[in-house]
């Protein structure tokens, strides 16, 4: 497969569905803003994991798809 592309480990794999999804940046789930966002980068933090600092609220590329809640990387 020449197009296939080869996720190494779950960090590229966030990154790769973020560039795909949120093509012009990420947007907050919760309230649609897209300026006021920071990524989070703590050790207690999920890998991927965004803060809207207009409704305060974390999330994810998987908020909103089967994925939410799931523990497997």
């Amino acid at each position: 497969m020449p197009n296939a592309i080869r996720l190494q480990n779950e960090r590229v794999v966030h990154l790769s569905l973020e560039r795909m999804v949120w093509p012009s940046g990420p947007v907050c789930p919760h309230c649609g803003e897209a300026a006021r966002l920071g990524r989070l980068n703590g050790l207690s933090t999920p890998i991927g994991a965004w803060k809207c600092y207009s409704c305060r609220k974390p999330f994810t590329i998987r908020n909103g798809t089967i994925f939410h809640n799931s523990h497997v990387p």
